[in-house]
């Protein structure tokens, strides 16, 4: 497959349709399953020796008025017709011939050369003067949408557009899904066309491995090229001897400007984000980026789903043990990503890090915060193991206990992110039953109704008179038993405590010494 044969080319059966055709009879003779072949220029055939001034690609007119009236010479002359690669011939009759010779239907359909008759006379000159100007006029076409092209990439790179910018625009340009990896065929970033992200990236890793031992490497300066099976394109990202990974459009997209142009620009444009960037040699930064994103995005609908779209980045969350990891602050500044991720390194597990945002309900908006999540091998401890791994002198290390599947994870990460305070050193979040069943319910609408329905006395009070009663039954909560604890946890004496829960059961109406009211505030704060 070349791209000339699937980028807006002049069919056969466009010619046909143009008016220099209408109301002439058109047959087909031979050939109606072949009318999708280009036409590149119209000749007229009226001589013996035709077939020896064509190049290949041409509608072919006649009237059989010079072919002879030898049979095995017209035979011979659509032979060389078809041996020219043709693309169809075009027959008159009623001027010359009262209906086509035996031979040449014969040999046109012995070799597969379309044949088409006209019922009446056409003017040549005509068919001739809108073909050509078809043509013309998607070629010109054609390049205004490859000028355009260029410039909007150029316009980017100038504007200092991101690798994940620079691909939604090559996916928009396309029409198509298009997908960039590194050299290890992990996905780094991905825009989608109407394909779900599951079925686009399943099983990606060694079906991409394939498609790479099949085209080989693929240069900048070499046309990108077509998958096996008609999968889609690809070319290499690449400059000055650094090979980045390769972007590849799926599908069988057809642009005005050419899939070829459009990846070839794309391509180009991320080898020159890379050359600019702070760190030029890698993805990972990205890479990582994108795949927490996906994570804790809510963006699919089934579990299953998640983990394919995680594998295709490396991230294996299937028949795994999963733990979360919030990284906060440190002693010598804060803990960066590459030092989370070089845990890998020394354990051979998978592990996605990657800056923390600020989510709905996160307990601080401060940016010195390290989102993780790791992926062991089912068995063992992992949990101690990593216990030992992130011990950095300073920082506040959070995680989560094992869970068995991707959705879990991500409803631990949020989880953490909802910690209020965090002491330097390593603390399991969430290990409890109750702690497990609360951040299973936490994003379901009904009980965040609840927790505003319940909590909401206590808000409008803080938000009237800059108060923080929530806090303080948050902390009241977390020592029952305890009033002293309580206080010393607050920075109050016992008498400003007293006060402070005295006015939280009057704007409640609730006894917080009774055990139900515990367990409905308690379900209430940790969902807030």
């Amino acid at each position: 497959m070349t791209e000339q044969t699937v980028n807006h080319t002049l069919t056969v059966q466009d010619t046909l349709a143009l008016p220099a055709f209408r109301n002439t009879a058109v047959r087909v003779l031979v050939g109606e399953s072949q009318l999708d072949r280009p036409v590149r220029w119209v000749h007229v055939a009226e001589s013996a020796r035709a077939g020896q001034l064509l190049r290949g690609g041409e509608l072919l007119l006649a009237t059989g008025s010079g072919w002879g009236a030898d049979a095995a010479s017209r035979r011979a002359l659509v032979r060389s017709f078809h041996d020219a690669g043709a693309a169809a011939l075009v027959l008159e009759i009623g001027q010359y011939w009262s209906d086509v010779p035996q031979e040449v239907v014969a040999e046109c359909r012995r070799t597969g050369l379309p044949l088409i008759t006209t019922g009446s006379e056409i003017r040549f000159i005509d068919v001739s003067e809108q073909v050509h100007a078809t043509l013309l006029g998607r070629e010109i076409a054609r390049v205004e949408a490859m000028r355009e092209v260029a410039e909007t990439f150029t316009a980017m790179i100038v504007d200092g557009a991101p690798p994940q910018q620079l691909i939604l625009q090559a996916a928009r340009l396309l029409g198509a899904a298009v997908v960039l990896e590194d050299p290890a065929h992990r996905v780094v970033y991905y825009a989608v066309g109407l394909e779900l992200p599951s079925s686009l990236l399943d099983n990606w890793a060694s079906r991409s491995a394939r498609w790479s031992a099949a085209v080989g490497r693929v240069g900048m300066v070499a046309e990108p090229v077509a998958l096996p099976d008609a999968a889609g394109w690809c070319v290499d990202v690449m400059a000055r001897g650094t090979h980045w990974g390769r972007l590849l459009v799926l599908g069988d997209p057809s642009p005005v400007a050419g899939t070829s142009h459009v990846l070839r620009q794309a391509a180009m444009a991320l080898a020159v984000e890379r050359l600019g960037a702070s760190r030029p040699f890698t993805w990972e930064d990205l890479l990582h980026r994108a795949a927490m994103d996906r994570l804790t995005g809510n963006l699919y609908t089934t579990t299953d789903g998640l983990a394919e779209v995680l594998a295709a980045s490396g991230f294996r969350t299937r028949n795994r043990s999963l733990i979360a990891v919030e990284v906060r602050g440190g002693a010598a500044g804060a803990v960066d990503a590459t030092a989370v991720r070089r845990i890998a390194d020394r354990t051979g597990w998978d592990v996605l890090a990657a800056p923390g945002d600020v989510t709905e309900g996160a307990a601080t908006d401060l940016t010195d915060r390290i989102w993780a999540v790791v992926s062991a091998p089912v068995g063992g401890d992992p949990l101690s193991m990593l216990k030992s791994l992130t011990d950095w002198p300073g920082a506040a290390v959070l995680l989560s206990p094992v869970r068995r599947d991707a959705s879990d994870l991500a409803r631990a990460l949020r989880s953490l992110s909802r910690v209020t305070e965090a002491e330097p050193g390593v603390t399991v979040i969430g290990g409890t039953p109750v702690s497990t069943l609360v951040d299973s319910l936490s994003a379901d609408v009904h009980v965040r109704d609840f927790s505003r329905w319940l909590l909401g006395p206590l808000v409008d009070h803080d938000a009237r008179h800059g108060g923080d009663l929530v806090e303080t039954l948050r902390v009241v909560l977390e020592h029952p038993a305890s009033r002293s604890a309580a206080a010393t946890a607050l920075h109050l004496s016992r008498t400003s405590l007293y006060a402070r829960i005295a006015t939280i059961e009057r704007l409640l109406d609730m006894d917080l010494a009774d055990g139900e009211v515990q367990f409905a505030l308690g379900l209430a704060v940790r969902v807030r």
